[in-house]
């Protein structure tokens, strides 16, 4: 069976017998239960261990849409590394062929199966797009030496329509069969029936589709890199909203303190009386917190009447405001300061009987920059938003290549296969949004404005960096992140064919405008990738930086001498002290560094971070004391929108020059693909040369200058990359943001979103927490504060 979990049984003096279950590492055995199965059926002679199952005592499974996501990506990065045994390998060779058939289909061939699932769609628009280009243009038809009467478009459209017919939607819902005639002999037809309709609507096929998605990923990633890691997993009903990018910090809390059997006009008459309550209830409070992360200056007292006392909360420059709130929350909060006002002087005078204190956190007041990193966004941006906006990319080239316009007699019958593309589109993009509770509420929107504010524009864009650095450029794996990426090795020879493709067309307008002496240069300039400006702006922006005054962004003392010794066009030499100083200044040991830097210095030689899942990969943002704009240089995203924006004219110049002649859409469309592969390939290039340690140290030992450049040139178009897909994703989901604020001022008792979730139509009421200085219990007290 070999089974993944923990209910099967085996037979003890069987495992012993044939060596036992224990496996030598946790990485390669990750899945050690399925190896156990493995070694028995390997070395068991023959024997068998009888396995019993109980239907209706299974085990509790995942609820959520990230646990399930973070269940799946350990499951495949285990059986990517079982892929990688030997007992993978005998154990195929042993078995008979429905045997072994079987083990395929429920081990590896599953995982393998889900990624090319995953995959074809992309493929299939992508040769669309090919084809589409390579046909001749209707102002062309004349030079083409091609013969029919038919376009590209009406070649390929029928195939597509064959593929994407009403039978694929008839397959899919045959795919629900299983469930269906399970609930229907165990219960009846008429709960199959609900379950089913209950499956359809609240759109779970988007969790399917990118559940195939994160399998495919996670699979391939494990046999190209490795690193499989044990994720623990919950096993609860997830209530907690998964933050956009982060959280941002706390500027303020404002709390509301009742004091029963407290006279407040009595109180009013004593103004010594007063005072010293304020100063107690500012200490009290402050020592409630910590007197580390708020002073007590910085709590503000006032009398409200009634014995309701408001307090506000600021928290101390670049203290831990998440942390504040977690302790203003706490049970301690109220019994310390009954404690502290029951003991003051005097107190007894404006008091009536036995006094009780509680303590209720009103409001938090969120600011403008991100205090921790983490949300649905940086979860799955590898895995599916980057692909998701190229198929969309893709799908709007094909439609301006004339892949719908041209198809004829065929456009009725399409429908089908952009349907196709619209859910997979959907899916990759929004479902962990459309999954995670509260996600369309107000409140918590501006939040997310200003976290993703604070990730990209604030510090220079130093939290992205950490974020980029800690998740995404793992040091020590620059060589198997490309060289051994079968999708860039495909990418080259795609690259070749586009190039095949684009230089016939061009070569074509060259003869039919032979007149005009600048099409040469256009098409010369057309093929070029578009990276020349931008080259010039990394490696000049330093040198301009270190004239004008400003610190270099994360250089040390060789890299700012490096930068010294082109004006004096002679080499620097150093001596063997002074390269141990400026070892300990690369690993952050050095005053000449400045670390708050959105471009930092190189990594230090640590081991390989490990590739967590979801909220493993949260980082609380350590403060930083404000600097002038001169003290840290031009901002990252400043230089990434420059960089952009030269690459932009770059691409589109020539281009439009080609297609202001010529009015070839279809020239114009691979020109930009042809474009966007060269800025793909040499990104995945750079990318991998800044994970390889040892090569940046020897680089930035001799080519300072260049290292910085090159770390510039990646960083700036990244950021850029991300800010744009996050402000999509965004901005696209404000309609359900209105539309969920329609509903709940409508029909407060009935949650379209909470129904998607939850399959149950009553939004789930948050509760705050009080505190009562008497007892050690916590009341419920109203609604949750903001």
């Amino acid at each position: 069976r070999m089974h993944y979990g923990h209910p099967d049984i085996m037979n003890m003096q069987y495992m012993m017998q044939q060596g036992g279950v224990s496996k030598a590492t946790k990485t390669i055995n990750l899945s050690e239960d399925i190896f156990a199965g493995m070694d028995f059926t390997l070395r068991g002679e023959g024997r068998e261990i009888r396995h019993r199952e109980y239907f209706h005592l299974a085990k509790g499974r995942d609820l959520g849409f990230n646990s399930v996501l973070g269940f799946f990506s350990k499951l495949s990065s285990g059986t990517g590394e079982q892929l990688l045994t030997r007992q993978m390998l005998r154990v195929s060779q042993v078995l008979h062929l429905p045997e072994s058939l079987t083990f395929y289909y429920a081990h590896g061939g599953y995982y393998i199966t889900q990624y090319l699932v995953s995959v074809s769609m992309p493929l299939m628009v992508f040769t669309w797009l090919f084809v589409l280009c390579s046909d001749c243009d209707s102002n062309f038809r004349g030079f083409c030496e091609k013969s029919g009467s038919f376009t590209a478009a009406e070649a390929v459209a029928p195939m597509l329509t064959t593929f994407y017919s009403a039978f694929l939607f008839l397959f899919l819902l045959l795919s629900t069969l299983p469930l269906f005639t399970e609930i229907w002999m165990e219960r009846s037809f008429g709960s199959a029936l609900v379950r089913w309709l209950k499956q359809l609507f609240t759109l779970s096929f988007l969790l399917f589709i990118f559940q195939a998605k994160i399998i495919g990923y996670y699979i391939v990633a494990e046999i190209r890199q490795g690193g499989a890691s044990y994720v623990a997993t919950g096993r609860g009903l997830p209530t907690d909203r998964r933050e956009f990018v982060g959280a941002p910090s706390y500027v303020a809390f404002h709390m509301l303190v009742t004091v029963q059997r407290l006279n407040t006009d009595r109180l009013a008459e004593s103004p010594a009386l007063m005072s010293a309550l304020v100063q107690t209830l500012q200490g009290a409070v402050a020592s409630a917190v910590g007197g580390d992360l708020v002073a007590p200056e910085r709590v503000s007292v006032s009398i409200v009447g009634r014995g309701r006392i408001a307090v506000t909360v600021r928290p101390s420059e670049n203290a831990p405001s998440i942390a504040i709130k977690d302790r203003l929350t706490a049970a301690c909060v109220a019994p310390i300061i009954g404690m502290q006002i029951s003991v003051l002087p005097g107190i007894a005078e404006v008091c009536v009987g036995t006094l009780k204190t509680r303590a209720i956190l009103k409001e938090s007041i969120t600011g403008w920059r991100i205090e921790k990193v983490g949300g649905l966004y940086l979860d799955y941006t590898q895995h599916t938003y980057y692909d998701g906006m190229s198929l969309l990319f893709m799908t709007i080239l094909v439609l301006i290549a004339g892949g719908y316009s041209d198809a004829g007699d065929y456009k009725t019958n399409m429908w089908s296969t952009f349907l196709s593309l619209s859910l997979v589109i959907f899916s990759w993009l929004y479902a962990p949004f459309i999954f995670n509770p509260y996600q369309f509420s107000v409140g918590y929107l501006v939040d997310d404005v200003k976290a993703w504010y604070g990730l990209f524009f604030t510090d220079g864009g130093k939290h992205w960096v950490e974020w980029y650095e800690r998740v995404v450029l793992k040091p020590k794996r620059g060589i198997a992140k490309s060289f051994f990426s079968a999708e860039l090795w495909f990418m080259f020879f795609v690259v070749t064919a586009w190039v095949s493709l684009l230089y016939n067309r061009q070569m074509s307008n060259a003869v039919i405008y032979s007149t005009d002496p600048g099409m040469k240069y256009y098409t010369t300039a057309a093929l070029v990738p578009p990276f020349l400006l931008s080259s010039v702006y990394c490696l000049l922006a330093p040198i301009v930086e270190y004239i004008a005054g400003c610190r270099v962004k994360g250089w040390s003392a060789r890299r700012a001498k490096a930068v010294r010794g082109l004006f004096a066009r002679r080499r620097t030499t150093t001596p063997a002290s002074q390269s141990d100083d400026d070892s300990a200044t690369r690993s952050g040991s050095s005053d000449d560094e400045d670390t708050s830097s959105p471009i930092p210095t190189l990594m230090p030689a640590t081991d390989p971070v490990t590739d967590t899942r979801h909220t493993n990969e949260d980082r609380e943002v350590a403060g930083t004391p404000p600097q002038r704009c001169c003290e840290k240089g031009l901002p990252l995203v400043v230089s990434g929108i420059i960089i952009v924006s030269l690459q932009l004219i770059e691409l589109f110049t020539p281009l439009l020059l080609i297609g202001r002649k010529t009015g070839d859409a279809k020239l114009f469309v691979a020109g930009v693909v042809l474009q966007v592969m060269f800025w793909n390939i040499i990104m995945r290039l750079a990318e991998a040369s800044l994970s390889m340690e040892h090569c940046c140290r020897r680089v930035d030992t001799c080519f300072s200058l260049l290292h910085l450049a090159v770390r510039l040139l990646v960083y700036g178009n990244l950021i850029v990359r991300d800010i744009f897909v996050s402000a999509f994703i965004f901005l696209t989901l404000m309609p359900w943001v209105i539309i969920n604020a329609i509903n709940d001022v409508c029909l407060p008792r009935f949650s379209i979103h909470q129904t998607l979730i939850y399959r149950t139509p009553g939004p789930l009421a948050q509760k705050q927490i009080s505190h009562d200085s008497s007892s050690d219990e916590e009341v419920a007290a109203g609604s949750a504060a903001a």
